[in-house]
């Protein structure tokens, strides 16, 4: 059995958690027997905790760790709010590139996981207008200013298409039945 990845990939404050949790609820009203993994990073962040690019390794291990438990408790899927992928974007984006391993070790592990446990992976990065953006920035629970959250935009979704398979979805397409449906999942 294929076990499944949903992972919703953003700038800060484009709606990955609301996102991954429609989809969560969506799923599991089906009946499915799928699991919600929230971003480790975003306690954090509501509470302010500075994350240095060194935490990045912690936050990076902590994730893979929530990820790789469900699939040994059965769960055929997990959708998730962040990537192992955005976690070595940001250490490396506010290192100045101190961690160029950390993609090769992110990469082995979710070969690891596609090995181990034949989990496929679904990686959907969401790209906002300027407009979109704006309607959905919250300040509360952010590292960044509106304004450095949509300069990133660009950055971050350029090296994602660089360092892993990612789809790339609009404000239109945030819906749990379009997602569902791109990863190969019949409702």
């Amino acid at each position: 059995m294929t076990i499944k990845l949903i992972s919703i990939i953003g700038t800060p404050s484009v709606g990955k958690s609301a996102l991954a949790a429609e989809i969560y609820s969506y799923t599991a009203r089906l009946g499915m027997n799928s699991h919600l993994v929230t971003e480790f990073a975003k306690d954090w962040a509501m509470r302010k905790i500075a994350i240095s690019p060194i935490n990045q390794l912690a936050v990076v291990g902590q994730q893979s760790h929530f990820v790789t438990a469900l699939f040994k408790n059965n769960y055929s899927l997990a959708i998730s709010d962040t990537s192992l992928l955005l976690a070595a974007f940001y250490a490396n984006y506010y290192s100045n590139n101190s961690f160029p391993n950390l993609v090769s070790a992110v990469q082995e592990w979710e070969f690891y996981l596609m090995k181990n446990y034949k989990v496929k992976q679904y990686s959907f990065f969401i790209l906002l207008t300027k407009e979109e953006y704006q309607n959905r920035y919250k300040a509360d629970g952010r590292y960044e200013t509106f304004e450095q959250c949509f300069t990133m935009q660009d950055k971050l979704e350029t090296w994602l298409h660089e360092h892993g398979n990612i789809i790339t979805i609009k404000a239109s397409e945030c819906n749990p039945e379009h997602i569902l449906k791109l990863s190969d999942i019949k409702l």
